[in-house]
């Protein structure tokens, strides 16, 4: 399998976030306090009249339970924080999984403000014996933290910045957590300690030593990816990896699901597939957030050409009839010839909607009847 590299550059981002909830409850500091909020994935928090869009992750990995969906449901707010854990260890028999500097880096060229946190909480799995669960934040952490947000007048990448510079204090607290307070009171076997130490030393030096220690992990990943198929994914093509450079001095390294190259032309696919007519819109809005960035694509190339990127995300469902895209005028069709509720072409119609607003193409169809000269076809329209 040949997978084509590009190297990119990002210059700035500008993006209409229509997707978003619009439902998220809004809780006051004590709720943020008691831990109240956070029986939320995502929520608002109102402070001196001013409202917080908060999102918070279950893990640093950014392939668990859809970290990017709910940042994205956080696109449209002004004020911006997600929260982050340093590491999540699940105990031995279970992952260990260590914050990255490309997602701090990310995060700040999204605008979103991090609060890196460590969890001091934790109760035995009541289904795996040799794994803990419902882990809790420090919750006072996160407090102290947003506290500092109220008066903070520098951008979320100076922001985060300092948050690395608290990565020896936070580390210190993680340790003692996990490999202190949960064996002792839970009774639970967890990951070698030793290579913790290892893993941190790494990554809290300062920033730069943090930042290259995660680009090594990351670009490992990329690689591993590359090779990988996942089954949320229906692809046609070959997956591309693609290095962007951005005006902060992030590098991403990324892969896209698809990667097709028609003379100067790049069409970067993210793909994503559902059992029903239409994937979730979980799945969605993970696609979008990735097309934040290759939407917004100043300069690409191979080491042979320079390549103008076209933006694409490619749906597939199970029981979806006939094929739509963003060429459509879905005012003129009738939801029933493909096999949509008037829910799911609702959706269909916000997808588009967004689409159309931040420069992407979006196709739907059947992914049995999906086929490299049909695919091509499809994105010969495009661009």
């Amino acid at each position: 399998m040949s997978i084509i590299k590009i190297q990119a550059e990002i210059k700035e981002i500008k993006y209409h976030y229509t997707l978003q909830r619009s439902s998220s409850n809004i809780y006051s500091i004590n709720d943020i306090i008691s831990g109240y909020a956070f029986r939320d994935a995502v929520f608002r928090l109102k402070l001196d009249n001013n409202i917080y869009g908060i999102s918070q992750w279950v893990s640093p990995k950014r392939t668990r339970s859809y970290p990017f969906a709910r940042v994205y449901d956080t696109g449209g707010i002004d004020k911006k924080i997600t929260i982050i854990p340093l590491v999540k260890d699940e105990g031995s028999r279970g992952d260990r999984d260590y914050l990255q500097w490309d997602t701090i880096s990310l995060m700040s060229l999204l605008n979103v403000n991090v609060i890196i946190c460590w969890y001091d909480k934790a109760k035995v799995s009541s289904r795996f014996p040799n794994k803990i669960t419902l882990q809790e934040f420090s919750y006072k952490h996160i407090i102290d933290n947003i506290q500092q947000l109220r008066s903070y007048q520098s951008d979320a990448l100076h922001w985060n910045i300092k948050q690395i510079e608290d990565l020896k204090k936070i580390a210190s607290k993680t340790r003692k957590f996990y490999y202190e307070e949960v064996p002792k009171t839970l009774g639970i076997k967890m990951h070698g300690v030793d290579s913790f130490d290892k893993k941190i030393e790494k990554i809290t030096k300062d920033a730069e030593s943090f930042r290259e220690s995660s680009r090594s992990a990351a670009k490992a990943a990329q690689h591993r990816e590359s090779l990988t198929i996942q089954p949320k994914e229906k692809t046609i093509f070959n997956k591309g990896i693609i290095t962007v450079k951005n005006w902060i001095g992030g590098i991403y390294y990324w892969t896209v699901d698809e990667l097709v190259i028609n003379g100067n032309k790049a069409y970067f696919i993210e793909k994503k597939h559902g059992s029903n007519s239409i994937p979730s819109i979980d799945d969605i809005k993970d696609g979008f957030l990735k097309q934040v960035l290759y939407s917004n694509i100043s300069v690409a190339k191979t080491k042979e050409k320079n390549l103008n990127v076209i933006p694409v995300i490619g749906l597939t469902g199970k029981r979806f009839k006939g094929l739509l895209t963003t060429s459509n005028d879905l005012n003129k069709l009738n939801p029933c010839h493909y096999n949509l509720s008037s829910l799911q072409f609702n959706r269909v119609i916000e997808v588009f909607y967004e689409a159309c607003k931040n420069g992407i193409y979006v196709f739907i169809t059947n992914s049995d009847l999906l086929t490299e000269e049909k695919q091509l076809k499809i994105l010969s329209k495009f661009a």
